[in-house]
């Protein structure tokens, strides 16, 4: 694999006229939310109907190559990233409470391909990026509760696998989508620094069917990404501006 990668750098290095190379990883926070709740019977249009969604809250981490070019640099990376959405039911009928809430939580690993262009001067300041990613589930849990008045209506908890449910669908542990962000990047002597806000979005439905239900509304992932990242110079073949 040691081997793989390093004719990789090489290969890349050859093709592009690279300046500098760099290798770390980044770490942060997600918020997450969904384009619409997957609904694919009339009770769980009733139920989003009512429901107040709120953010989703979890983490992100990747390892990170970076070829930077200049004020250009293109950006290879494996990361982890929590996804999901979160809604609660606060409501009064017959002058009795309805609460709930329901709560989805996805696990991924995606690979983002991102290209990167610093605004400031030589090669420091802020930077806007485009890429897309391919992302797989691997793990994933759902919950849902209801409870009218002191009558549970209903208490599922249970882990995410392959097998379709009752109404036919299942969850879609395959997506692809597109990223765009902004962010701040800091060259000092051999390391490179940055922090990045970015915008994920899904292209590929959250869920998959058996047989596509009537009226059915596919749903998107969607996620605000904060990191900071940390990278070493691990190869250059350009003449070093510091920064301090």
């Amino acid at each position: 694999m040691k081997k793989i990668f390093a004719t990789i750098i090489i290969v890349f290095s050859i093709s592009t006229g690279y300046s500098q190379i760099f290798v770390g990883f980044k770490a942060g926070l997600n918020m997450s939310s969904a384009s619409t709740m997957p609904a694919v019977d009339e009770f769980n249009q009733e139920r989003n109907n009512i429901s107040d969604f709120v953010p989703k809250f979890g983490g992100n981490g990747a390892v990170v190559l970076n070829f930077k070019i200049k004020s250009f640099s293109i950006q290879p990376e494996i990361a982890y990233n929590t996804k999901g959405l979160k809604a609660k039911i606060d409501k009064i009928y017959n002058d009795t409470s309805l609460t709930g809430e329901w709560n989805y939580s996805l696990h991924y690993v995606e690979v983002p391909l991102m290209f990167k262009y610093v605004l400031g001067a030589g090669g420091m300041g802020p930077y806007l990026e485009l890429g897309g990613y391919y992302g797989y589930m691997f793990a994933g849990k759902y919950k849902e509760y209801y409870k009218y008045g002191e009558k549970v209506l209903k208490d599922d908890s249970h882990e995410i696998d392959d097998s379709f449910a009752n109404d036919g669908v299942k969850t879609n542990r395959h997506e692809y989508g597109f990223k765009v962000g902004l962010g701040f990047e800091i060259p000092i002597e051999d390391v490179l620094m940055f922090v990045s806000l970015r915008f994920s979005q899904g292209l590929s439905d959250v869920l998959t069917y058996e047989t596509k239900p009537e009226n059915y509304e596919k749903s998107y992932n969607r996620v605000f990404q904060l990191s900071v990242a940390y990278l070493f110079e691990v190869s250059s073949n350009e003449e070093k501006v510091y920064y301090y």
